[in-house]
């Protein structure tokens, strides 16, 4: 399912049927790709990680949205235009993430992520990393083709560098292109990286993702997957 307008191109993909698992992108016409997970709980309606402006009507073919889990205390522009949308969804991040969008948020009603745990199917599950001052989460997901990770900044996966200024950013910031945990993240989000290093490698060895629907980027899938993130955070985090 594909859609163009205003410049940019909207797609709807299903990564997992089973799981209840798609990916929704929207591309803007500089190439820096905004992606949001949908993932279907148990009550049959939908969680949307990460959600990004322009993708509502896509996103409602495939149900009723409950849950917008912001993934990290920067991407909550898109919020306000799902909550005006679905205005019963409740609205969540981690402890961390809600001291700063309490303050630059236009959402205030934000809840903890124990309300999406709860209505998590058993394959899912949301993974909240230490040293981490932007309080990024992770959504874990068991799936036909192994476990796949949804991630907001933790991973950049641009397969060319944006036009213009947003691709001056991505090289001076070495956030594109290929697999790639950015200066940006590095500088801003994360506090300690040797903390934050040895949980992810742990976290990495022990799921062996072969699926990554990252926030910005293509997704990636294969065998390839576990090493370009493990060769990555090595390199970057000293881990």
């Amino acid at each position: 399912m594909q859609v163009s307008a205003l410049m940019s191109t909207t797609r709807m993909e299903c990564v997992d049927q089973a799981a209840g698992l798609w990916s929704a992108e929207l591309m803007p016409s500089n190439g820096f790709s905004l992606r949001t997970t949908v993932l279907r709980l148990t009550d049959d309606s939908l969680a949307l990680f990460s959600p990004t402006r322009g993708l509502q009507t896509l996103i409602a073919e495939l149900g009723s949205v409950s849950m917008l889990v912001a993934p990290n205390h920067f991407h909550h522009l898109g919020l306000a235009s799902y909550a005006e949308r679905w205005p019963d969804a409740t609205i969540v991040c981690s402890s961390q993430a809600a001291k700063r969008l309490s303050k630059k948020s236009a959402i205030q009603n934000f809840q903890s992520l124990d309300a999406l745990r709860a209505l998590l199917p058993a394959h899912a599950s949301v993974l909240e990393a230490p040293s981490l001052r932007t309080g990024e989460i992770l959504l874990r997901v068991e799936t036909e083709l192994g476990v796949a990770w949804a991630v907001s900044d933790a991973f950049f996966n641009l397969a060319a560098h944006p036009r213009g200024m947003a691709g001056l950013v991505c090289r001076a910031t070495r956030t594109s292109k290929g697999m790639r945990i950015g200066r940006t993240f590095t500088g801003l989000a994360v506090q300690d990286k040797q903390t934050y290093g040895a949980w992810l490698r742990q976290q990495l060895d022990a799921d062996r993702p072969t699926l990554l629907l990252p926030g910005h980027g293509e997704v990636q899938r294969g065998s390839d997957v576990y090493p370009l993130l493990d060769g990555e955070t090595r390199a970057r985090l000293r881990a």
